[in-house]
């Protein structure tokens, strides 16, 4: 026979609540654990637990997705100031390229600019020298034919001079034709160097009127000749005096 735990009450055999009042009718351990009635209570308790872990799960990822729109911005303005970084490198890069031109081109033109006033003034004197049949260590060589004796024609002078500087006028031509090709790389000039730009160009200017000199064909006469020597060595002396102290 059984009775609840309870009331007192005698229950059938196979009872497993107490109709009188509702108690659970507890045999043993095992009966104990499987007959736990479900309150409202606890379904509420889950239900909360359910919704807080729901709000949790929305906020982390709320939270993530914040976090992952700043680092795109981050990265964004990253990326954006390591191209900008870039562009100004590129232009100190390339300005300060420019500027080695222009100081190589400075070289060439002083250089080129040396051998066409030494050849250029050495005609000068060879021409007069024979003319005026004036001995001179430097021009007797071209002034004076095998015998000692000075040419008749001041042209077979001229050619022999012509002849004996070979060398000279070579290296003049040349070096004309490669200042000509760097010049025509320096037109496009950054703002930082138009000043320099400009004084190299009066520079390049004055040197070609004294190479020309060497290598044109312009036909003068001794006196025409020597008055446009002195006058393109003046305007190369002045040009040279500019360009020195922003390229030299």
């Amino acid at each position: 026979m059984k009775f609840c735990q309870k009331c007192g009450k005698q229950l059938l055999d196979d009872a497993r609540f107490c109709e009188f009042c509702g108690t659970a009718v507890i045999e043993n351990d095992e009966d104990a654990a499987e007959i736990q009635p479900v309150t409202e209570e606890s379904d509420v308790e889950i239900t909360r637990e359910e919704v807080v872990s729901e709000q949790l799960l929305e906020k982390v990822f709320k939270k993530k997705f914040v976090l992952t729109k700043k680092l795109m911005a981050i990265l964004a303005c990253t990326l954006a100031g390591l191209v900008v970084i870039g562009v100004v490198i590129g232009n100190a890069i390339s300005q300060n390229k420019y500027k080695e031109k222009l100081e190589a081109v400075y070289d060439d033109i002083t250089y080129g600019a040396e051998k066409a006033e030494s050849h250029a003034s050495l005609q000068s004197k060879v021409w007069r020298n024979c003319i005026y049949e004036q001995s001179s260590s430097e021009t007797d060589k071209y002034t004076k034919n095998e015998y000692g004796s000075y040419y008749s024609d001041f042209n077979d002078a001229l050619a022999s001079f012509y002849e004996g500087e070979s060398l000279t006028y070579s290296l003049v031509s040349l070096n004309v034709s490669s200042v000509d090709a760097q010049m025509s790389k320096l037109k496009d000039c950054p703002k930082k160097y138009e000043d320099e730009y400009k004084a190299l160009k009066e520079l390049y200017v004055s040197y070609s009127e004294l190479a020309d000199l060497v290598i044109g064909n312009s036909s003068y006469s001794w006196t025409t000749f020597s008055e446009a020597l002195e006058s393109a060595k003046s305007d190369y002396k002045s040009a040279l005096s500019s360009a020195r102290l922003l390229l030299d």
